[in-house]
């Protein structure tokens, strides 16, 4: 057999490995998950001992939460394209908001491809490129998972090290991410115009410039706007967790901040993991190994179970609530066209 023949006979097989690694991943991700499960099962006790407000107050955050994301998303993407409602078909806030809900749940099968093309296909829908829909959701990404990282990191710092020692990486964290990302879009655009087009980096260049640059790169207010707003978001995520902890454990202020800042971490972590679907055991398993540095197995095991049960409650509720905010927009709408 020749190198050639080789090389094809193992190429051929590769298509195979990969399949069986995704299911591998994604059954290791469910086993984790069960695992900790297990554990809450096991160190359940009545639901008498459950802490019932700060848990409902969890609930409604996590609600709220996703409400917040899709306005941001949609504040983010007029940013990036001025002419947003101006243009001609001109989508509407309605069917941007359904184009986002509707992909929601696209997380929950493994790896981000669904998600990222069904709300991409469903805002061309409405007249939005795919192009401008793509590089909002990286943004939102970068923005949305460096900042909780940053946040839960300060937390962290200060809990361990000393009570001041999260100002540092706040103040060194925050603004990396006003300046860092135009900066880098600057330095992807100047690459691109001394890079030959024909040559594979020149390329990969020019759809890294389509997808991350386009024709509006971030300003610095724009940075700065999404720092603020993704800086609330990521707050709110580490006080759902807080929320959550309180209900079946104590806790103190420095406990609070570890969970907190331990919760930071493993969703980014998670959100890494992109084969296994949201993260799902990833993210539990770690939340579970730091939780439990603090607390004990079984209290750490109904906290990482507890909140994984809201979030996917709170998906489902936000998909269909945002069709009735929808609907309820629609029919507004056609009663003000009539009106005129």
């Amino acid at each position: 057999m020749t190198v050639a023949d080789t090389i094809v006979t193992k190429s051929k097989g590769i298509p195979g490995i990969s399949r069986i690694l995704s299911v591998a991943i994604v059954a290791g991700s469910l086993a984790a998950f069960a695992w900790v499960a297990s554990g809450a099962v096991q160190g359940a006790t009545t639901l008498s001992d459950v802490r019932w407000s700060p848990f409902v107050g969890a609930v409604a955050l996590q609600f709220v939460m996703l409400f917040v994301l899709m306005f941001i998303w949609e504040r983010l993407l007029g940013r990036l394209m001025p002419d947003l409602y101006s243009r001609r078909p001109a989508p509407t806030r309605a069917g941007l908001f359904t184009a986002y809900s509707r992909s929601w749940l696209a997380r929950y099968i493994p790896g981000r491809v669904w998600a990222v093309g069904g709300r991409a296909l469903l805002a061309h829908k409405q007249g939005v490129p795919p192009e401008n829909v793509a590089r909002s959701m990286v943004l939102e990404v970068i923005f949305t998972y460096g900042l909780v990282t940053v946040i839960g990191g300060a937390l962290l710092a200060s809990a361990y090290l000393h009570i001041l020692a999260g100002w540092p990486v706040l103040i060194l964290g925050l603004p990396a991410f006003v300046f860092g990302v135009p900066w880098a879009q600057s330095i992807l655009s100047a690459g691109l115009r001394g890079e030959s087009k024909a040559s594979l980096l020149g390329q990969i260049r020019t759809k890294a410039h389509r997808l991350v640059v386009g024709e509006h790169p971030l300003t610095l207010s724009t940075g700065l706007w999404g720092v603020l707003a993704y800086s609330v978001y990521s707050l709110m995520q580490l006080a759902f967790i807080i929320l959550v902890a309180s209900s079946f454990t104590d806790l103190d202020v420095q406990t609070a901040a570890i969970v907190a800042g331990a919760w930071g971490v493993s969703l980014t972590l998670g959100w890494v993991s992109f084969l296994a679907p949201v993260g799902l055991g990833v993210r539990d398993g770690l939340a579970f190994v730091l939780f439990s540095q603090i607390m004990d197995p079984a209290s750490a095991s109904l906290v990482v179970a507890s909140s994984r049960i809201v979030s996917i409650a709170a998906d489902i509720v936000f998909v269909g609530a945002v069709e009735l905010l929808a609907l309820g927009m629609g029919v507004r709408r056609a009663q003000q066209q009539t009106a005129s």
